[in-house]
């Protein structure tokens, strides 16, 4: 069976709060982004042979926007952007290239990745600067 709410098509992840009987809970939604690796990667190839390193970056765009606007009523622009969609799809100056041309970013332990920057927004003397996850 596949999937047709539009991962691939209109997002590649979310997060939202609820409250179900249980209590307040807050989630996201982070699909296997190599089923469309054209839509939801930055790149088809990996800087590091590891099955996750399509996901790491929207995990982290998710979990950033899920931190600052936890409920869906914080931080936002007029336009509706939470904060790591300021800068989605995006990934800075300081991204390094192998020789077959994958990037990355960050480097956790002896794996390297391409994280999208998120937004700032109160950085020391600026109203907005985008940073590396």
């Amino acid at each position: 069976m596949s999937e047709q709410s539009g991962f691939c098509t209109r997002y590649c992840g979310w997060h939202t709060a609820a409250t179900p009987s249980v209590g307040h809970i807050r989630y996201s939604f982070v699909g296997n982004a190599n089923r469309c690796l054209n839509a939801c990667a930055i790149q088809t190839t990996s800087p590091t042979v590891t099955p996750e390193w399509t996901d790491v970056s929207v995990i982290a765009h998710e979990l950033d926007e899920a931190t600052t606007d936890p409920d869906l009523n914080a931080w936002y622009d007029s336009a509706g952007a939470e904060n790591a969609d300021k800068c989605a799809w995006t990934f800075g100056q300081n991204v390094q290239y192998t020789a077959t041309g994958a990037g990355w970013n960050v480097t956790l332990g002896n794996r390297s990745y391409l994280i999208q920057r998120n937004l700032n927004h109160n950085w020391p003397g600026q109203v907005e600067r985008a940073t590396t996850a």
